[in-house]
């Protein structure tokens, strides 16, 4: 199994247990996004932590800055998916 080291906490996971974030700063669920991306541990810790990581994000995507205002929406955005994984929603036939 492949492993991969989240930005936050620098533990070594699975890859299918990690949260893979692309280079536009979006979620990517199904690990299909081109390009550089990073990968964060699904728990609230090391999301919170995301702000202290920047340096680690940054050299990750290869890039200067990071803006702040898409890093809380990135915040956001995972622990949504998070909360979706945890409780998926269930459709009932009518």
């Amino acid at each position: 199994m492949t492993e991969r080291t989240c930005v936050c906490c620098n533990r070594k996971r699975a890859k299918d247990e990690m949260l893979r974030v692309s280079s536009e700063l979006e979620p990517d669920v199904e690990c299909m996004a081109p390009g550089r991306g990073f990968y964060v541990c699904p728990n609230a810790k090391c999301i919170d932590r995301l702000d202290s990581g920047k340096t680690s994000i940054r050299r990750s995507l290869r890039i200067k800055t990071i803006d702040n205002i898409k890093l809380l929406l990135l915040k956001k955005k995972l622990t949504d998916t998070i909360y979706s994984r945890l409780c998926p929603v269930r459709v009932m036939n009518v």
